[in-house]
């Protein structure tokens, strides 16, 4: 808005995560709130957090699967009602995975993607990952 800089709206961020492991067992989690000021609006805040865990089965063949959260804050319209600044989603990945050596791996990834709304994006996803190091 005239008269003002983008200096004059901040943001404030907070994290902390996780991990523990256990013979083949593996797991992590992540909880991260962000709030920042839009011109005209005001604070908004989205709060967003994920748990995996993941077992390797045989030393080379792993599965995974972990859950991803985002939950926006509401914001006031100019008619006095309040909604939710962005929609909240939930998404759950499946992982296979296969570690062909030490430097190379094979990761296959099933999706599914939920948002409030009537807009779905994306809903079913599949992914094939090929990765090598060197």
């Amino acid at each position: 808005p005239p008269g003002t800089d983008s200096d004059d709206f901040d943001q404030n961020l907070a994290g902390v995560d996780v991990s523990w492991s256990h013979g083949a067992w593996q797991t992590w989690a992540e909880l991260i709130v962000s709030e920042f000021e839009i011109p005209n609006i005001g604070a908004v805040d989205v709060t967003s957090y994920y748990l995996s865990a993941q077992y390797r089965w045989r030393p080379r063949v792993r599965t995974a699967l972990r859950w991803n959260h985002q939950i926006f804050s509401d914001v006031t319209r100019l008619d006095g009602s309040r909604v939710a600044w962005d929609r909240d989603h939930v998404r759950v990945d499946a992982v296979l995975g296969y570690d062909v050596t030490r430097h190379a791996s094979l990761t296959l990834q099933y999706s599914h993607s939920n948002q409030a709304g009537d807009l779905e994006q994306g809903q079913h996803l599949g992914a094939t990952r090929v990765l090598v190091t060197f």
